[in-house]
């Protein structure tokens, strides 16, 4: 509904997630469900890319998953930031006639992977019931979990009759992309895309110019052959809009005071409409913010069309005004209340 505040809605939705989440499937539980306030119009779509062709779009999209997408969400003006590209994910690719051989099925391999490959907490030294004179306390961590394809290789997923069935006996295991749904390519190069959102109600002008900022900010530390390029954005279109508002707003000014000057032959009569037509629409503004409007594509088009209505309505009355004051003796103030009529 129009009027509605965003940020309760996006609290009444994320309780009704909350209610139906318990009859939500496993999968979906563990990937988990988010509530995002953004809109459903892409703002700017860029891509990070490798110009030497040193980085692959693996290592492109894990960068991005790592360090972009978190600082372009903390742009204001940013709703969501959709990265196509997937991050670093051990693949394990399983031998169906070995597992088959050995008795084993996948969610034999599944458990095993899972209960070895965990962090869990080992308790705390120097606590109760040590002695008073133990000072400190330290907080065991157990760091089971597994960072490379040797340890994942090595995982033990049976051990009978005193022989052991590794995970490299049985599949063969990479480190790869969490899925392969996606590619990407920006004038040939291999790229990692991005998709920008911008909030309900934000400015685009003013979002596209901190995004940019926050790119320039994060090239900084890019590592080496590695740079962003923008595929798409939509703020040109809203800056030549006021480019045109400006255009057509000068232009209605020099046409106004040539017309008015060239048909009455009075400064003061071309003086009015040419300080009236600005401060109408410059006077505008000042409703955008109490209204709920923004400066967009919509918004200027009308801008254009109300300088024309303005422009015509400015010379008929002031033609009228004067002709009254020169023909009927009128005062300034009676003229402009006949020609109003």
């Amino acid at each position: 509904d129009v009027g509605t505040n965003i940020d309760i809605a996006a609290l009444d939705v994320q309780n009704r997630v909350g209610i139906a989440e318990p009859a939500l499937p496993e999968a979906v539980r563990r990937l988990g469900v988010t509530t995002k306030k953004a809109n459903t119009d892409i703002l700017m779509v860029l891509g990070l890319i490798s110009p030497n062709g040193t980085h692959d779009q693996k290592f492109l999209s894990n960068y991005v998953n790592l360090y972009v997408k978190d600082a372009l969400l903390r742009v204001k003006g940013v709703g969501d930031v959709q990265a196509f590209g997937q991050p670093f994910s051990m693949r394990v690719w399983l031998d169906a006639n070995k597992l088959s051989q050995l008795g084993l099925t996948p969610a034999d391999v599944s458990a095993a992977i899972q209960e070895q490959n965990t962090r869990l907490a080992g308790g705390s030294v120097g606590g109760p019931p040590q002695n008073g004179s133990q000072v400190f306390e330290f907080s065991v961590l157990l760091d089971g979990a597994l960072t490379n394809e040797e340890e994942f290789r090595n995982i033990i997923v049976k051990s009978r009759d005193g022989s052991i069935v590794y995970l490299k006996d049985i599949a063969r295991v990479e480190l790869g992309e969490f899925a392969y749904t996606t590619r990407a390519k920006i004038n040939g190069m291999v790229s990692s895309m991005m998709a920008i959102n911008q909030t309900p109600g934000g400015n685009a002008v003013e979002t596209a110019e901190g995004i940019t900022k926050a790119l320039e900010e994060l090239k900084k530390s890019f590592p080496k052959d590695v740079d962003y390029k923008i595929g798409y954005e939509t703020v040109s279109v809203v800056n030549v809009s006021i480019n045109n508002v400006i255009h057509t707003l000068v232009e209605a000014l020099i046409l106004v005071t040539i017309v008015v000057f060239l048909f009455l032959q009075s400064w003061r009569a071309t003086l009015i409409p040419v300080l009236a037509i600005p401060v109408s629409i410059i006077g505008t503004f000042i409703f955008f913010t109490f209204m709920g409007f923004s400066i967009n594509v919509l918004t200027m088009f009308g801008f254009v069309l109300a300088i024309g209505i303005v422009v015509d309505d400015a010379i008929v009355v002031v033609e009228a005004v004067q002709h009254y004051m020169d023909h009927d003796g009128l005062s300034a103030k009676e003229a402009t209340r006949r020609a109003m009529n």
